[in-house]
């Protein structure tokens, strides 16, 4: 049944020192950050530091994560056992998605808190955010949702690690700039990097310093992230579902 299949990854991906390892990494990297604007001192409220989350290494080390995870069955020839238990490779596709998203919400939330308590303890005030400024903060994780669709499809598209810590990293920035280049060299007029997930966390972190959400940003941030979920969910799944093993 699904409800085993969860349980056998959930245990398979308890084990995987990867987890502790990226995630880890992603810790430190908060805390030096927040000890180098504490040197500085350009410490902000804690509650404003929390937009660090997501403009942190976490991207970086969910790429590097999520394609080790999913690819581990696929480098291992294990991914033949599962299927040979009963299991569709629907159920296994949704399986990992699945797991993976929630140990993504789960670690974020993480990073917010860790966030939070480090500034707190380093001296910063609480501060407070206004309504808006909580909008931010769940379009923020919506954004990171479109992330892990994106890692995910792509690493359940090329099954081996290397390809798809690649392209996870630097893969869809590249398209972004050849693209750019094109758009560039044919004299198009259109802002093709608005379509860049990493400019949309970028963009969300600016508003901050605007002091409000602009309307086009609103709408970019909601739609963009769940039309990166469609493409890059639907796309892995085809060549999951094709793919001979």
């Amino acid at each position: 049944s699904m409800i085993k299949l969860l349980q056998f990854e959930w245990r398979k991906l308890w084990r995987q020192k990867s987890l502790y390892i990226c995630f880890g990494f992603g810790l430190l990297i908060i805390l030096l950050t927040i000890l180098s604007l504490k040197i500085y001192g350009i410490l902000e409220p804690a509650c404003n530091m929390i937009y660090m989350i997501l403009n942190s290494g976490f991207v970086a080390f969910l790429g590097i994560f999520v394609a080790l995870f999913i690819c581990q069955d696929y480098n291992q020839q294990t991914i033949k056992n599962i299927y040979a238990r009963g299991y569709s490779r629907s159920a296994v596709f949704f399986s990992k998605y699945l797991i993976s998203l929630f140990v993504t919400v789960f670690m974020a939330l993480v990073y917010l808190l860790f966030t939070f308590l480090c500034s707190v303890i380093l001296g910063s005030s609480v501060g407070s955010l206004a309504g808006w400024q909580w909008g931010v903060m769940a379009l923020q994780f919506w954004t990171l949702i479109g992330f892990h669709a994106m890692f995910f499809g792509i690493s359940m598209m090329i099954g081996k690690v290397g390809g798809s810590v690649a392209l996870n990293l630097v893969g869809i920035n590249f398209a972004f700039v050849i693209l750019e280049l094109i758009f560039s060299v044919l004299e198009i007029d259109f802002k093709i990097q608005n379509f860049n997930l990493q400019n949309l966390f970028t963009a969300l972190f600016d508003t901050i310093f605007y002091l409000e959400m602009p309307t086009k940003l609103l709408l970019r941030a909601i739609f963009l992230p769940l039309s990166y979920g469609v493409i890059f969910i639907t796309a892995g799944w085809f060549v999951n579902y094709r793919r001979e093993v």
